[in-house]
């Protein structure tokens, strides 16, 4: 039977009303009605994303996006590509780490054709041997281009060693191992698992009307025939336990010849700090100060400024991981000093009193950035669709800027205090390991205590 429950609510930027109900099989949805845009967009989210593929088959969902984006196998590349052109219309596709998703963009006078040419891709998509194979070659070369760029390797690997390969940090980026491993019929099987209704919700912004496009939705992807109940999607989460080492654990990944080298520290955070949490404004200005606010940050403005040693430094945290970290680089001269050098900013910082008038200035630079990336309708969608796939509290993010303004120096300095800490960590280098050695080992940690990782080697 129909479920209907339509409740209005101001959006964030409380400039439009949101309409939300249910459709036919429970699955809930959010759209704006905009006259202002020029074309309907439609979001499809389906929850669980990359996280639902193993670390073994990592980069078959690249596979599948790209078989999507050829169309349906009842038409021809072309003639799909033709007939989006003609409809003013765009679909893509995405894979993240917690969901696969429909873009669906188009005007109202083609957009139940295009939502149509949506459904055909996803019901029938080309799933044969020279589409796979094909897709999968190209999935092969960009990867393989990443193993050449030393900032992206390292950002791949840290991230997934320091988590084990949780879902969580499984973004669709395989390996070339894992890349490799995927066959057609894995292809055929994860262009349905990737896609499942029973969890998808819906998201809409622009001219056609709400009721429209419910009524539409729910007549292709969820009429009485091919529905499915809707249950929530729970995303495994991430133990702080799983994460602790003890000491600092020192991985390298050998790039014989490089002359320069990649670095990346990471700490654990005593907890997480969720985005709808008043800690999560304190923790935000902290790195701004500390290495997120250009020359004026303490690491670039002591390490890069003062110093010399390296031309980019930065600090970063997430919201949904509870580690913190440094990410650097420098050629091999200036690799110990500069590793020394962001002990010392940190430590430094610790003990800072900061200025009220710096957390002001750096309040205002932020609302400004977030009044900007909240100015587009198609921003406060996504913001939207965020909400629910990390499960955030609306009321709390609806006085976001409220939040922000309410952050005192105290706050910032109880956070620096509290949260960065360095006596339990990883350090992740990348570089020449005859020339890194010698200077870990300077740097206090025995060669024989550093673990060894051949760029053929990582999955």
């Amino acid at each position: 039977m129909k479920r209907l429950c339509i409740i209005f609510c101001l959006v964030l930027t409380g400039t439009a009303e949101a309409e939300r109900g249910y459709l036919w099989n429970g699955s809930p949805y959010e759209g704006e009605l905009d006259n202002s845009l020029p074309r309907e967009i439609v979001v499809l989210d389906f929850p669980g994303g990359a996280g639902l593929v193993p670390k073994d088959l990592q980069g078959v969902s690249w596979i599948v996006t790209k078989v999507f984006r050829e169309g349906p196998g009842s038409m021809t590349g072309d003639a799909y590509r033709k007939e989006l052109f003609l409809l003013n219309s765009s679909i893509s596709f995405q894979v993240d780490s917690r969901y696969a998703r429909v873009v669906i963009v188009a005007p109202k006078e083609s957009f139940a054709k295009a939502m149509a040419l949506a459904k055909a891709v996803l019901q029938g998509p080309k799933l044969d041997v020279k589409t796979f194979q094909e897709n999968k070659q190209r999935v092969l070369v960009q990867r393989r281009a990443m193993d050449d760029n030393m900032r992206q390797l390292i950002a791949y690997y840290w991230l997934r060693d320091t988590f084990a390969y949780h879902p969580e940090v499984l973004d669709g980026t395989g390996s070339p191992w894992s890349i490799n491993r995927v066959t057609l019929d894995h292809v055929k099987e994860y262009a349905t698992k990737l896609f499942q209704w029973q969890h998808a919700f819906v998201t809409f912004i622009g001219p056609v009307p709400p009721k429209i496009v419910v009524k539409t939705v729910n007549g292709l992807f969820f009429n009485e025939q091919t529905k499915q109940d809707y249950t929530p999607y729970a995303y495994p989460e991430i133990e702080i336990d799983d994460v602790h080492v003890k000491g600092l654990k020192v991985t390298l990944i050998d790039k014989p010849g490089a002359t320069d080298n990649q670095i990346r520290f990471v700490h654990l955070l005593p907890k997480k700090i969720r985005r709808d949490s008043k800690e999560y404004f304190h923790l935000w200005i902290m790195h701004r100060i500390l290495g997120q606010g250009g020359f004026d940050s303490r690491l670039l403005s002591t390490l890069r400024t003062k110093r010399g040693l390296t031309y980019s430094i930065n600090s970063f945290f997430f919201s949904v991981l509870p580690v913190w970290g440094v990410a650097t680089f420098a050629v091999t001269d200036q690799t110990g000093k500069l590793l020394q050098g962001i002990d010392e900013v940190v430590d430094a910082f610790k003990k800072e009193r900061i200025r009220k008038q710096e957390i002001a200035e750096v309040k205002e630079k932020l609302t400004s950035s977030y009044k900007a990336s909240m100015e587009l309708a198609k921003d406060r969608l996504f913001d939207r669709i965020d909400y629910r796939h990390y499960n955030l509290n609306e009321r709390f993010m609806s006085r976001f800027l409220k939040h922000l303004q309410r952050v005192k120096a105290k706050d910032v300095m109880r956070m620096a205090q509290s949260t960065l800490r360095r006596q339990h960590g990883r350090l992740y280098l990348m570089g020449d390991k005859e020339k890194l050695l010698p200077i870990v080992a300077e740097y206090g940690v025995e060669p024989k205590a550093v673990r060894i990782v051949n760029i053929a080697d990582i999955q």
